[in-house]
């Protein structure tokens, strides 16, 4: 990857510098940043704001999934342990392609939460299917279950 610009910003929205440093890219009120960046806290909301207000959409959907938000383990995890929220200590979000992700058997960020570890995770393993079970009971892990069910066209790819 290309290096690339740096730069340097600040705000005085107390709510802004408390995302900010919850997302460490400094300490405030001047935060450093190299782009692209990419802020989802910040980023989000605003992207849903210009859908409504404005009928414009900042994403559309592929025909095929090309990437997978999956987990990164923050720490060693030792069976039985149960993981918290992202943000937390337990375990990262990182990008991989559908098809790598499926392949390495990685569980789905969403998926993290509540997921009880059944092997050990070394600090920086992926989380997998094979080292941990996601919570069952939640509703997100039962529509991501049958949306890996039923759409199997994807799964060569």
């Amino acid at each position: 990857m290309a290096p690339g610009v740096f730069c340097i910003v600040t705000t005085d929205h107390p709510r802004l510098q408390e995302r900010m440093i919850d997302l460490k890219v400094g300490k405030g009120p001047y935060f450093a940043l190299t782009r692209p960046y990419h802020l989802t806290s910040l980023e989000v909301p605003l992207s849903a704001a210009r859908a409504v207000l404005h009928s414009h959409a900042d994403m559309v959907p592929l025909e095929q999934p090309v990437a997978e938000c999956i987990t990164l383990a923050k720490r060693d995890l030792a069976v039985g342990e149960v993981l918290g929220r992202i943000g937390e200590t337990d375990y990262r979000a990182w990008a991989m392609t559908h098809a790598e992700a499926r392949n390495a058997n990685a569980i789905p960020l969403g998926l993290a939460q509540g997921a009880k570890v059944v092997k050990p995770v070394k600090k920086g393993e992926r989380i997998t299917y094979d080292n941990c079970v996601p919570d069952e009971s939640l509703i997100v892990t039962q529509i991501r279950r049958r949306l890996d069910q039923t759409d199997t066209r994807f799964h060569a790819l």
